[in-house]
C-alpha cells in the first residue's frame, strides 16, 4: 500500500492544484464558441464483442483529458459494490486511481477505500484491461474479469464476465473544431458476477448482475457540467433469463460555455444482446430535496422519457435511500476549500438506491418494468 503523503507535501499538492485551476479557469479553450447542443456520432459497433483499443485506457493529448472504468456489482443477497478506476491529466497535474464503494442494504452498513496507483496511466496495457495498484487490481479480457480488493476497510475477490456483447455509443462533440468531447464504451452492458466479500472479518458469497463501461473526456475541469444524472434499472434475480430486460438511461447537462445542451443516451438490454438504443432521452427532475445533515440539495425522484427507432420508455425514479454523499472539496486542506469555492461552485456526487415503475414499448410489444434500480447524480451546489 502506498504510504499517505506527508503534510507538506499535502500542503504543496493543494497549492498547486488551486494554482492551476485558477489559471485553467480564466483561460480560454480554442473553439469554445457556444452551440446549441453537441454533435455526437452515431452509435459503433453495437453487439460487436470487444475491439481492444477502444476498452484500454488513451493516450490524453492536450491540456485535458480524463477517463473513468465504472464498474456495478448487483448481488441478489442485497450487497451492491460501485468501483471506479480513473485517469486524469490536468495540465501538468496527473493522477491514477481508484475508489470502491460497498453497501449492505439490511444494515445500511457502508465501507469505502481509495487509493493512488503508483505507475503512470500511461504504462497501462493497451491490449486489456490489467490494473494493479498496490493492493487492489483488475485485470482480464474480454468476456470476463477480475476484481481484488485486500484492503483493511474491506476485502473482496470477485469475477466480471459480460454476458452481452460490448458496443461503443460514440462521441460527442462540444465545440466546433471537436477538441472537447465525450465518449462511452460499454464494455459489460450486461453481465454476472460472483465470488468473495469480506466486510469486519466475515467472509460471504456473494452472486448477481453486473455493469461496466469505460468513458474517456477532454474537458478542461473548469468546464464540467452543473448536473449529471444516471440511472441503471436492473431486473429481478427471480425473473427468467430470457425475459430480463437492463436499462440504462445518462444525462451531462453541459457547461454554459458550451451552449447548456446536454449529452445524454439510453439503451435497452435483453438476455442476449443490445436490443435498442437512442439519444432522444429526458430526464426531468421532480423533486429537489435538502439533506438536513450537510445541507447539500439532491433530486429524490426523476421523471424519464426514451424514444428510439424501435422502443419508447415511460418511467419514474423515486429514491429510496442515498447511500453516498461525496463534495470533492472535502479532500482539500482547509484553507485550499476556501479558495476553490471562492471561484467554483463545488461539485457534489451521490449514490443512489431505489426503484423504476414504468412502461417500456419495444418491438410493438409493452412490457411494465417495475424494478430496482441505482442512480448516480452529480449536483453542483
Amino acid at each position: 500500500m502506498k504510504k499517505p503523503f506527508c503534510a507538506r507535501c499535502k500542503f504543496i499538492a493543494a497549492g498547486v492544484l488551486v494554482t492551476t485551476l485558477i489559471f485553467v479557469s480564466n483561460a480560454s479553450f480554442p473553439g469554445e464558441e457556444p452551440a446549441r447542443h453537441p454533435v455526437c456520432d452515431p452509435p459503433v459497433g453495437i453487439n460487436v464483442g470487444l475491439p481492444s483499443e477502444r476498452v484500454a485506457w488513451q493516450k490524453h493529448a492536450g491540456a485535458n483529458g480524463e477517463e473513468h472504468i465504472f464498474l456495478v456489482g448487483f448481488f441478489d443477497q442485497g450487497i451492491e459494490i460501485f468501483t471506479t478506476i480513473f485517469a486524469f491529466k490536468y495540465g501538468p497535474i496527473k493522477k491514477f486511481g481508484y475508489y470502491s464503494f460497498l453497501n449492505e442494504d439490511s444494515t445500511g452498513k457502508k465501507w469505502f477505500i481509495k487509493g493512488e496507483c503508483k505507475s503512470d496511466y500511461r504504462d497501462v496495457s493497451k491490449t486489456s484491461l490489467d490494473i494493479n495498484c498496490g493492493n487492489t487490481s483488475f485485470s482480464g479480457k474480454w468476456p470476463e474479469w477480475k476484481l481484488v480488493i485486500n484492503e483493511k476497510e474491506f476485502q473482496a475477490e470477485l469475477t466480471y464476465r459480460a454476458t452481452v456483447p460490448t458496443f461503443d455509443v460514440g462521441r460527442c462533440f462540444y465545440t466546433p473544431d471537436r477538441k472537447i468531447h465525450l465518449d462511452c464504451f460499454v464494455f459489460v452492458p450486461r453481465g454476472r458476477v460472483w465470488g468473495t466479500v469480506t466486510t469486519d472479518g466475515k467472509v460471504r458469497k456473494v452472486s448477481g448482475q453486473a455493469y461496466g463501461d469505460h468513458s474517456h473526456q477532454n474537458l478542461p475541469p473548469t468546464r464540467q457540467g452543473p448536473f449529471y444524472y444516471a440511472v441503471r434499472v436492473f431486473p429481478d434475480p427471480k425473473t427468467p433469463d430470457d425475459e430480463k430486460l437492463h436499462l440504462n438511461f445518462s444525462n451531462q447537462a453541459l457547461h454554459k460555455a458550451y451552449g447548456g445542451g446536454a449529452d445524454k443516451f439510453s439503451f435497452v438490454v435483453s438476455d442476449r444482446e443490445v436490443i435498442g438504443f437512442t439519444r432522444n432521452i429526458d430526464i426531468k427532475p421532480l423533486e429537489v430535496f435538502e439533506d438536513p445533515e450537510t445541507g447539500y440539495k439532491y433530486v429524490r425522484r426523476v421523471k424519464i422519457t426514451a424514444m428510439g427507432e424501435n422502443f419508447t420508455v415511460n418511467g419514474l425514479f423515486a429514491v429510496d435511500d442515498v447511500i453516498e454523499i461525496f463534495d470533492i472539496y472535502q479532500w482539500l486542506p482547509p484553507w485550499a476549500r476556501k479558495i476553490a469555492e471562492k471561484f467554483w461552485k463545488r461539485p457534489v456526487y451521490f449514490r443512489f438506491l431505489g426503484k423504476f415503475n414504468g412502461v417500456l414499448d419495444i418491438d410493438g410489444n409493452t412490457v411494465r418494468i417495475k424494478q430496482r434500480a441505482t442512480s448516480e447524480m452529480n449536483f453542483t451546489q
